[in-house]
Formats: C-alpha cells, structure tokens, sequence
C-alpha cells in the first residue's frame, strides 16, 4: 500500500492550464475516486501519478518519497485504461503473463501468479480464451488481472467501466470494491459518473472545469454537506435558490423574492461568520429532502406551493418538476417505498412542498 501527495502541482499544454496548483492527498489502502466534467485535469493527474507526465510546477511524494522525475517502471504503480489496451492475438494466460514474461521471470512462477491472479478475478476457466471470445465485462477483469499480477502499492483505473452497460457496470462496480477490500492496495478511480464514484469510494475529490479540486470527502460528506456551490450542483440534483439573511423575532431568516421567508439552521447561525443581516445567499436543497403533498402539512417550519408541471417515472422513484415561480422550477423525487397509489398527483395539481430546516445547505454568494 502506498499513499499519493500532490503539492502545490501545475500542468499546461500548449499553454493551456489542466491543473492548477493541484494540492491533495490520497490515504493509503483507500479506494479513492476524483470526480469531475470533461477537461478538468483528471486523467492528466491520473498520468502523473503514473510517470507518464511531468509536472512543470511542483512535487508529487508517494508517501514520503518524492517520485516528482522517477520513470514509470520505477513507481510499482499499474493502470487499468478505459479501452483496456489487450492484446487480441494472446489468451487470456498470455494477456495476464505479459508484464512478468518481459521481465524474464521463469516460467513456474508466472503460472502460478497467473492462476492465482484469475481466480482472484473470476476468470479461471477463460484462461486459454483469446480476447475475442470474452465478454466486455471479463475484458475489463483480464486487464485488472493483467495490472494486479504485479502487485502495485497503486493501481489507477481510468474510467474502466465506460464501455459497459449499466446493469455490467453495476455488477462490476460490486466486484471492484470487494477486490479493493481483499488486496488493501490504493485504487485511485477516475470517473465523470458520479454513481459509480459514491458507490466505490471511500474518499473522493471533486475536480472543477479549471483544474482545481473543490473539495475532498467521504462520499456521504461530499452529498450532503457540499462547501461550493459547483459541488452541490455537480454531485447528484439539488435545487438552487436565492436569498437575502432578514432578522425576525431575535432570528436569523432567508428572505427568498417572491416565496417567502425560511429559517435558517440555528448551527450555521452560529458558527458561519458570513450569515450577517443583509447578506446574499444560496440555498442548496435536494430533491428527495423535499416532501410533496395536496396540502399544507404543519409538522414542517418550511413550506411554498407549487404546480406540477412535468414528471418522470424512474421505477424507484419518480422526479417531479414543480413550477412555484414563473422563473423557476423545483424538482422533487418521491420515493416508491410500497405499492401504492394513495396520494397520488399528476401534472397541473397544485401541491404543497416542504422541507425541515436542517435539510439546507447554504453558501455565501
């Protein structure tokens, strides 16, 4: 196991910034995933890690040893790429063997690294395949075999389940952490699907469009306590509204034009120097946090009204659009937690939306 520290990185091409000033750190033994929109640096960061580039600024350390100029075959870290780069004329065995056949290692031993290898990936009996003969998903566990048979202290998968459809990408995404959880080697995942990396991640980073990491988390504390709003937005589906702090009644509250007035958390009232009378704000709040009836519920301190005017049927759930201002438009997801159609709505009802007051994440505009 190894861990991965980037500091103070910068990488340009052709005079164009990809990463800038890139601080961050991966944990050893974790499965870590970096997530963001296409340009913003992550496969490029992924290439650093791995030697295949250089940084014009700054210093990358596996764990204590600065790797900034050690060639690749130096860095004992592999990659799994997103087009698997197999050799279609070798067998699975030869595909797998490859790396420790250049290396002249003598052949007992490749054998039993192999078998060793494919069983840990589900592919024993594949073993005299050619590539051709296999499915995408038994590809995509010839190249992890093919990178683990080295036994990387990293191993760096570039958007590895791209070409899969969503139920294989699903059983993989399964068979990915339970492998992780086996070796304990750090993976480092690169992803624009922000399913696969909550489902896989124990800590993820979240990249912006210009190269910058916009915070580090678990995934739970990335989904629900976002500290930009590009996150909030970028990871999963809130909603976004504006608004001005107002005190009422010894209280800080957001005044939102045209909808009302809301409570504010009474931690953040506290503790977030920025939520002073007069303020501009934006409030973060998640579909599935929103609770939608025919009418007014009292048990919640928050509520406006609203007009269905689109739905979505997802099987799970169903995403509701919700027109409460002539410029703006809620979404709600309801769950399917039993088979029922009581309370049911359809488009032009005019329905109530609700939210508890901790449900909100605000940021200062």
């Amino acid at each position: 196991m190894m861990g991965i520290r980037f500091e103070q990185v910068f990488k340009a091409f052709n005079n164009e910034p990809v990463l800038q000033n890139l601080n961050l750190e991966i944990p050893s033994g974790s499965f870590f995933a970096i997530l963001g929109p296409s340009g913003s640096g992550k496969t490029t960061l992924l290439r650093l890690i791995a030697g295949f580039e250089q940084p014009d600024k700054g210093r990358i350390f596996a764990d204590d040893t600065d790797i900034t100029e050690l060639p690749p075959h130096e860095r004992h870290v592999n990659t799994v790429f997103q087009h698997y780069a197999l050799f279609p004329h070798l067998n699975v065995f030869d595909n797998v063997a490859y790396g420790l056949m250049l290396r002249g290692i003598h052949q007992d031993i490749i054998r039993e690294k192999v078998i060793t290898t494919l069983e840990k990936v589900h592919l024993s009996r594949y073993a005299s395949k050619f590539i051709s003969q296999l499915s995408g998903g038994q590809q995509q566990r010839v190249a992890l075999a093919r990178a683990l048979i080295n036994q990387p202290d990293v191993l760096l998968l570039d958007e590895p389940l791209a070409a899969l459809d969503f139920k294989l990408r699903e059983k993989m995404l399964i068979e990915l952490v339970e492998l992780q959880d086996e070796l304990r080697t750090t993976f480092v995942y690169v992803t624009h699907d922000q399913l696969e990396a909550l489902t896989v991640a124990d800590y993820m980073a979240i990249m912006n469009a210009h190269g910058q990491v916009e915070q580090v988390g678990t995934p739970m504390e990335i989904y629900e306590f976002p500290i930009t709003v590009f996150v909030a937005q970028f990871v999963g589906t809130t909603n976004i509204l504006y608004g001005t702090v107002v005190q009422e009644g010894g209280k800080k509250q957001l005044s939102i034009a045209e909808l009302g007035t809301f409570t504010i958390p009474m931690h953040e009232q506290e503790e977030i120097s920025w939520l002073s009378e007069g303020a501009a704000v934006v409030m973060s709040l998640r579909p599935e946090k929103i609770e939608m009836s025919l009418r007014k519920l009292d048990v919640y301190p928050n509520c406006i009204q609203g007009t269905i005017e689109g739905l979505m049927y997802h099987g799970r759930s169903t995403q509701y659009n919700i027109r409460v201002l002539p410029n703006l438009v809620m979404r709600v997801f309801r769950q399917h937690e039993e088979h029922s159609m009581r309370d049911v709505v359809t488009y032009d009802d005019i329905v109530y939306l609700h939210w508890h007051t901790d449900s909100v994440v605000l940021f200062q505009e």
